[in-house]
């Protein structure tokens, strides 16, 4: 098992990689069930191969993802925890990613600097863990890898009325869950209006609703409200007895999940894999979010360890409680954290020689820790 996860180590650098779907079959020692397309049955041997190995993949049908092309390249990730396919909170984010993506494809990319303010609004989701969002900027990632084609993108302006309003409809609530409209959210607004055909009338109208209560199962749900900036206030709802509010709430979430798992479909579409020699993503942009991907996206430190990688600082606390610790329990412990081994100790040892001018952890039969250098007696030589 080691020597497949090395493997798969060798394929995802940084803890996240791209990789041909023919290529991670015979890597893993699968067989696709036809020559000309990958099957939900191929996609799900996949990812339960590289669950075994602390391995995620981006598209997953089980996540609300499409199917990719037997010729796309697919995102590998190293997971840190599973991640709850049916939360509504994670299907109504991996919309709003699926429509910025949308929003920012043209000419068959998506540049770096639009990649850059989809990654930004992913770590700003405030409902979800690090781990959903490592899945979500690992399925951005794919959708650079593999954006629609200029005519698979006029495909959703020519829908019928009622789809391209579910989609709207699907941005605008998005866009409006922290309690006020943004000027950089009126903008993505109106962009996806335009993208969709719709009339720009049509967004005026939804946010001057905005200005008077609505009835609550129209109220998009709020969170706790950011610092004062210039927008559009959101009223709050108003109060009812209990056994309401539980009903309206219930059939407000049954809603939600059926409108999200809509806009999927609609979607999904659009991210059908197209062989369209044009279809070339920078991979300057590609490269940016695999690295995003491999790294703990809420961002922080250790307060113990200030300066090193709150993963490596992670690690690094969780070898400080052993006692001993061979090459072989390393290992599995820096896979546990998502972290190459060799690549985990040649990080921490140069944190240690900025901080201390000698290494922390010597490899070899067991890991040597120089406990002396952070003993508490010194913790005031860290940082």
């Amino acid at each position: 098992m080691r020597n497949k996860a090395d493997e798969l180590d060798a394929i995802s650098p940084g803890a996240c990689g791209l990789v041909g779907v023919t290529e991670l079959l015979s890597l893993l020692n699968l067989k696709s069930s036809s020559h000309y397309a990958v099957t939900a049955a191929d996609v799900g041997g996949i990812t339960t191969a590289l669950a075994n190995y602390g391995f995620g993949l981006e598209p997953d049908p089980r996540f609300a993802g499409p199917l990719p092309a037997i010729t796309a390249k697919v995102v590998v990730f190293r997971e840190p925890e599973a991640v709850e396919a049916n939360r509504l909170d994670f299907l109504m984010a991996r919309t709003e990613v699926e429509i910025s993506a949308l929003v920012a494809a043209k000419d068959g990319q998506i540049d770096p600097i639009e990649s850059k303010e989809i990654v930004a609004k992913i770590k700003a989701f405030e409902a979800l863990s690090n781990a959903a969002k490592v899945r979500l900027i690992a399925y951005l990632a794919y959708l650079v890898a593999n954006p629609p084609s200029r005519r698979s993108i006029e495909k959703i302006g020519e829908r019928n009325l009622h789809d391209r309003e579910i989609v709207a409809d699907a941005a605008f609530k998005t866009a409006t869950r922290k309690g006020k409209l943004l000027e950089t959210d009126v903008r993505f607004l109106e962009r996806t209006f335009d993208r969709l055909n719709l009339p720009k009338k049509s967004l005026e109208q939804k946010i001057e609703a905005l200005q008077t209560p609505l009835n609550s199962l129209d109220v998009p749900p709020l969170v706790k409200a950011g610092d004062r900036q210039s927008g559009i206030p959101i009223p709050p709802p108003q109060p009812k007895n209990v056994e309401t509010s539980e009903l309206l709430s219930s059939q407000l979430i049954s809603r939600i999940r059926a409108d999200t798992e809509k806009v999927s479909e609609i979607l999904g579409e659009i991210f059908e894999r197209e062989d369209d020699p044009k279809n070339q993503s920078s991979e300057e942009t590609i490269a940016l979010l695999l690295q995003a991907a491999g790294h703990n996206v809420s961002g922080g430190e250790n307060d113990r360890f200030p300066g090193l990688e709150i993963k490596h600082a992670n690690l690094l606390s969780e070898i400080l409680e052993s006692s001993k610790l061979d090459q072989n329990q390393f290992d599995i412990l820096a896979r546990k954290h998502g972290l190459m081994p060799s690549g985990a100790i040649e990080l921490i040892n140069e944190w240690s020689f900025e901080r201390f001018e000698e290494p922390l952890l010597d490899g070899g039969g067991n890991i040597e820790i120089a406990r002396h250098l952070i003993a508490p007696e010194h913790s005031d030589r860290i940082g």
